[in-house]
């Protein structure tokens, strides 16, 4: 299942939390605030404003975890993904929470981050779909899925060589630990404890799928330490998503980062 969704109140703890991090230098987990924002489901926000800010962003959207924060006239229950389409590139995004709050600011360089975490959405959605036998939300999910340009594996180094992190199976399968975003990636390695040193290596889609076939690999495990359920993609999703990028692209390893 995926997360469940926050509420204007557990969101607003969320940002609370993130303005007292921030306050006292602290670094702020901007992948997993990102997620709450998108996936939150009753978002208010007003037409984007003009007027530069603070951090000279050349436009403002205001938003509000709960409509009894916003004036007349604003947009409300709008969808996570609605709030980030009306972000434009460089624009800026000043959050309300609480009344008499001043509002959490997310510059320009935050919003480009929340902007890119809505393809991860997406992905996630067609995944857990295509998990539980439904028909995935876009007609386009194959392309979605081969294009996707931030799914990481994890090498850990043996000493003879890297070889990928595989998720524990009960049946003895080879199944690959796959992630979707750098903060999955993190609640994995966060996790593991093992001698061997490991690196995550980032692939689009096409390279990913087209690497799997090459490592012969029974199937693979999205996210297998959260957030949300690990999806379990079957050996026959994998060895079609395969056939189609070996026909259409180069293997590589992918890109450390």
């Amino acid at each position: 299942r995926p997360l469940p969704p926050a509420t204007a109140h557990m969101l607003a703890e969320w940002f609370a939390a993130a303005a007292e991090a921030s306050k006292a230098g602290k670094a702020i987990p901007h992948a997993a605030l990102s997620r709450r924002i998108i996936e939150h489901a009753t978002w208010s926000f007003a037409r984007p404003e003009t007027s530069p800010d603070a951090f000279g962003a050349a436009v403002v959207v205001v938003a509000f975890t709960d409509a009894g924060l916003a004036p007349e006239g604003a947009t409300t229950d709008a969808h996570g993904t609605s709030l980030v389409a009306a972000l434009r590139p460089g624009a800026s995004l000043h959050v309300h929470y609480r009344a008499s709050t001043p509002p959490f600011i997310l510059d320009t360089n935050h919003v480009d981050v929340l902007r890119a975490g809505v393809g991860t959405f997406v992905v996630e959605q067609i995944l857990r779909h295509l998990v539980e036998g439904q028909q995935p939300p876009t007609p386009e999910w194959e392309s979605r899925l081969l294009g996707y340009a931030h799914f990481s594996l994890v090498y850990r180094d043996r000493g003879d060589g890297s070889d990928i992190t595989l998720v524990p199976d009960p049946a003895g399968r080879k199944l690959a630990a796959v992630f979707t975003a750098d903060d999955a990636v993190s609640l994995c390695t966060d996790q593991w404890s093992a001698p061997e040193p490991a690196h995550a290596a980032r692939a689009s889609g096409m390279r990913l799928f087209a690497l799997l076939r090459r490592l012969g690999v029974d199937g693979c495990v999205f996210n297998p330490c959260g957030p949300g359920a690990p999806l379990a993609v079957s050996s026959e999703l994998v060895d079609r998503l395969c056939a189609v990028a070996a026909s259409s692209a180069p293997v590589d390893e992918g890109v450390p980062v």
